[in-house]
């Protein structure tokens, strides 16, 4: 295999990932999560108001939800971790390269 196959495979890699966050963001998909949570948050506050006005005893616990679901397994920790460590190597690559274009360009 030679490199210009290699980087074209990473290039079609990092096309296809920002189309897909692209999509996500322009159709709404994050903002829909964001407005469904704040949907929830509202209910959450008339319910507290409408028991306060039939005078029960309120505990905050009964109101506050933790909407968090922990769906991690043993996967998805593993491509995190590799995903973090593409991360600081790209970043690496990235600050040798621009270093190294400066150098030239100083010449």
């Amino acid at each position: 295999m030679n490199k210009d196959n290699i980087l074209k495979k990473i290039l079609t890699l990092f096309l296809i990932s920002f189309s897909g966050l692209y999509i996500m963001l322009s159709t709404g998909y994050y903002e829909s999560r964001e407005r469904n949570k704040m949907i929830m948050t509202n209910e959450q506050i008339k319910r507290f108001e409408e028991d306060i006005k039939l005078g029960k005893e309120v505990d905050q616990n009964d109101y506050l939800k933790d909407g968090y679901v922990d769906y991690s397994n043993n996967l998805s920790r593993k491509m995190t971790k590799l995903s973090n460590g593409i991360e600081t190597e790209f970043e690496r690559a990235l600050k040798f390269l621009f270093k190294e274009a400066g150098n030239m360009i100083e010449k």
